[in-house]
């Protein structure tokens, strides 16, 4: 179970009984979609076969010479999967 602390932009990650433990840092977001076997976006647990991941991570410190976003450079990563389990 993942976990994004948008207060402090860490993304931590829940294994087991323990507590939650820090995966990656300067995370401004992440989404997860779930889509059926036509690839349709859906909320039912039992039609699930595709898993959409979008995460958007910004540099640690603002680059003076780039105006957007207060200077911080973002950079998103999405992937899409399917889980062996789910086929």
């Amino acid at each position: 179970m993942f976990l994004h602390d948008a207060a402090t932009k860490i993304l931590k990650r829940k294994v087991g009984n323990g507590g939650r433990q820090p995966v990656a840092d300067y995370i401004q977001s992440l989404a997860i979609k779930y889509f059926d076997d036509r690839a349709v976006l859906t909320t039912d647990s039992q039609h699930v076969r595709m898993i959409e991941l979008t995460l958007t991570a910004q540099t640690e410190h603002p680059d003076p010479s780039y105006s957007t976003n207060d200077g911080y450079r973002t950079f998103i990563l999405r992937s899409r999967v399917t889980p062996r389990n789910l086929r």
